[in-house]
């Protein structure tokens, strides 16, 4: 597990909340405190969609993706006031070429499961990593690798950071 504290909020938020960088991650939970809490949960809810919208591949992940969550996120912060705080937890698919070291990990250590936590209390705005398997490889700990991946795709993607962990 690392923790990387972002130096520019401005942009990670833009980034974050109105680009595509995070689209494809699948978003397990996110809480957004505002004048009130909002809590979304990403559990798909496969009984929602018709055979249509199955048809079109909605309901072959567990999770929804951050695409479809962001603009509804966005409305949650929006407006003259930041949010007191908010968290998003990310489950990152391991066949998704963005981060290529994730494929890897996934030949390595079949259904290990990475999670990047993005929170933000207090004016800081932290991302950190974490990697959950399923069992025991001799040798091998994905922590790292992970840990090392996301670092590359902060940098990657002109995020200034500094790590805390």
């Amino acid at each position: 597990m690392r923790a990387f504290e972002i130096s520019d909020r401005k942009d990670f938020t833009a980034m974050l909340f109105l680009g595509t960088v995070f689209d494809d991650f699948q978003l397990t939970s996110a809480r957004f405190d505002t004048f009130a809490g909002f809590t979304i949960e990403g559990h798909r809810n496969s009984g929602y969609y018709d055979s249509d919208e199955d048809a079109e591949g909605f309901t072959k992940t567990e999770y929804i993706l951050w695409k479809e969550a962001r603009p509804h996120a966005f409305q949650l912060i929006r407006g003259k006031k930041p949010p007191l705080r908010f968290q998003i937890v990310f489950r990152y698919p391991q066949d998704l070429p963005v981060i290529p070291a994730a494929m890897d990990l996934a030949a390595k250590a079949p259904g290990t499961a990475l999670y990047l936590n993005i929170g933000y209390k207090n004016q800081q705005l932290t991302c950190t990593t974490g990697a959950a398997s399923p069992g025991f490889i001799p040798g091998f700990r994905p922590d790292p690798v992970w840990d090392q991946a996301i670092e590359h795709f902060l940098k990657s993607h002109g995020l200034a950071f500094q790590v805390l962990s």
